[in-house]
C-alpha cells in the first residue's frame, strides 16, 4: 500500500480539524459538588466544572451520574460549591462598566452602571466577604459584603482630561481604597495596609484575610488563590523498539516486486513535550516528539536472472532518520492511578542515512554490489495511531505507523509499516 504525501496530509488535517475541537472543548467535567436552590434546598451531586475564566451564566448539575443534566442560572440558586474547590454565591449587584476606548469618556465622568444578578466567586469569607467576577470584556470586578451591610462594589473609576495641546489623558481613581478605609475602620492595623493593596485577587484576598483574623483571631487563614491556568507542560525522555515491515510494488522488476523483506527490529529514543489541557480533567494533550529511528532489513532472491544469467541476490535496505511527530492524546479515564489513552498523529522524518543495495553472487562484471534504488525520498511522512497507559510519571504505549516509504520513483511503490513499543518518563 502506498500513500502519497499530499493525500496523507489532507487526511491528517481533516481528522485534526474534525475532532480536535471536540476533544478540547466538548468533554464534560462533572465533579462532586452541592447546590443550594433559591428555595433553600441543598442538593448534592456533580457539576460540570468549566473552570470558568469569566463569570458563569449557568451551571449544569446532575444529582447522580446517570441522571439527566439540569441547568441552573443565577436567579434559581443561592450558591453552589465544588467539594474542596471553588465556591460561588448568587447576588444582585449594581456593577460599573468601563468604556472600551478613550473617546467613549466624552459624555460622562466615570462609569456606566449595570444592574445584574450574578454568580460571584468567593475569594475570602468571614466578617467581610470578598467576591470576584470577570465580565465579557475581561474587566475584573470585586465586591465586599460585610456583616449585615449590603453588597458593594470596590471600584476603580476612570475619566479623561484634555491638556493645553488638546490631547486626552485617562485619569484613574482608586476609589476602592476609600471604600476599604470605611469598611475596615474598626481594625486600625488593617487600615494601615490599604494604601499598599493592589486591585488584584491575591492582594485584596490578603487584606480581607487580615481583617477577618483581626475580628476573629482563632480563624484559620485561607490559602492564597492561585491564578488558574488552562494548560501545563510535561517533558521527558522515551525509548523503545520498532518492528518494521517493508515491501515494494513495481512492474520494473519481478524480483523486487516479489521480495520478502524480513521484519526489522530496531531501537528508537527521543524526548517529548506535552501540552496538557486542564479543561477536561487533563484528559487532552497536544504531544510533540523529537526522536531517532532506523530500520535495517533484507530479502534474498535465490534465482535472480539478469542479462540471461542466474545470480544469488541479497537486497539490503538500511535507513536512519531524525523524526518529529505531533499528535493529539485523549485519556479514556481520569483515574489517578492509571489512565489509559489513545493517540493519533502525524510525523515527518528527515533522512540521516539511506542505503539500498543489491549484492550479487557471482559478481556482475566484477561488481558484487549494485544500487537497488536510483533515488530516495529525503523526508518520510507517516500517519499513526496509538494506545497506551499512563501511571504516575511513567507511560507505556503501542503504535501502528504507516509511512510514505523511502523511494520517490513514481514507478515503484514502497510500503513501510511499523509497530512501535515505547516507554517514557515525565521529568
Amino acid at each position: 500500500m502506498n500513500i502519497k504525501p499530499k493525500t496523507l496530509q489532507r487526511y491528517f488535517l481533516l481528522f485534526f480539524l474534525s475532532f480536535s475541537p471536540a476533544f478540547l472543548y466538548s468533554q464534560d467535567m462533572f465533579e462532586p459538588a452541592r447546590v443550594v436552590t433559591a428555595a433553600g434546598d441543598t442538593l448534592f451531586g456533580t457539576i460540570d466544572n468549566k473552570q470558568w475564566s469569566k463569570g458563569p451564566d449557568l451551571i449544569r448539575f446532575k444529582p447522580t451520574p446517570d441522571s439527566p443534566v439540569r441547568e441552573y442560572n443565577s436567579p434559581e440558586l443561592k450558591s453552589f460549591e465544588f467539594s474542596g474547590g471553588d465556591h460561588y454565591v448568587t447576588r444582585s449587584v449594581t456593577m460599573h462598566s468601563l468604556p472600551h476606548s478613550l473617546d467613549s469618556y466624552d459624555n460622562f465622568k466615570d462609569t456606566i452602571l449595570v444592574k445584574r444578578t450574578l454568580f460571584l466567586r468567593v475569594i475570602s469569607s468571614g466578617h467581610a466577604m470578598l467576591y470576584y467576577y470577570k465580565d465579557d470584556y475581561d474587566y475584573e470586578h470585586f465586591f465586599i459584603e460585610k456583616d449585615s451591610v449590603g453588597i458593594d462594589e470596590l471600584k476603580v473609576l476612570q475619566s479623561t482630561t484634555t491638556d493645553a495641546q488638546g490631547r486626552k489623558h485617562r485619569i484613574t481613581e482608586n476609589r476602592y481604597r476609600l471604600s476599604l478605609n470605611y469598611y475596615f475602620a474598626d481594625c486600625p492595623d488593617v487600615v494601615r495596609k490599604i494604601s499598599g493593596t493592589h486591585f488584584s485577587v491575591n492582594s485584596l484576598q490578603a487584606l480581607f484575610e487580615a481583617y477577618n483574623q483581626c475580628k476573629d483571631p482563632s480563624r484559620k487563614p485561607l490559602a492564597p488563590v492561585k491564578k488558574e491556568s488552562t494548560s501545563k507542560v510535561a517533558f521527558g525522555p522515551f525509548a523503545g523498539i520498532t518492528l518494521t515491515s517493508f515491501d515494494f510494488s513495481t512492474d520494473l522488476s519481478q524480483s523486487l516486486n516479489d521480495a520478502d523483506f524480513s521484519t526489522a527490529t530496531d531501537f528508537t529514543a527521543g524526548v517529548f513535550l506535552d501540552v496538557i489541557f486542564i479543561r477536561n480533567q487533563q484528559r487532552t494533550r497536544w504531544c510533540n516528539e523529537l526522536s531517532y529511528k532506523a530500520y535495517h532489513t533484507s530479502a534474498t532472491d535465490e534465482h535472480y536472472v539478469y542479462a540471461g544469467k542466474s545470480y544469488h541476490r541479497i537486497m539490503t535496505v538500511d535507513c536512519s532518520y531524525l523524526r518529529w511527530a505531533t499528535m493529539l492524546n485523549y485519556d479514556l479515564t481520569n483515574y489517578s492511578t492509571a489512565r489509559p489513552f489513545v493517540k493519533v498523529g502525524f510525523s515527518l522524518s528527515t533522512a540521516i542515512n539511506q542505503e539500498a543495495i543489491s549484492t550479487l553472487d557471482p559478481p556482475y562484471y566484477g561488481d558484487s554490489e549494485l544500487p537497488l534504488l536510483e533515488s530516495y525520498r529525503t523526508a518520510e511522512e507517516s500517519f499513526f495511531v496509538g494506545l497506551g497507559c499512563r501511571a504516575g510519571r511513567f507511560h507505556w504505549e503501542a503504535r501502528y505507523d504507516l509511512s510514505t516509504g523511502i523511494t520517490d520513483i513514481s514507478a515503484i511503490s514502497n510500503s513501510v509499516r511499523t509497530v512501535i513499543f515505547l516507554m517514557g518518563f515525565s521529568i
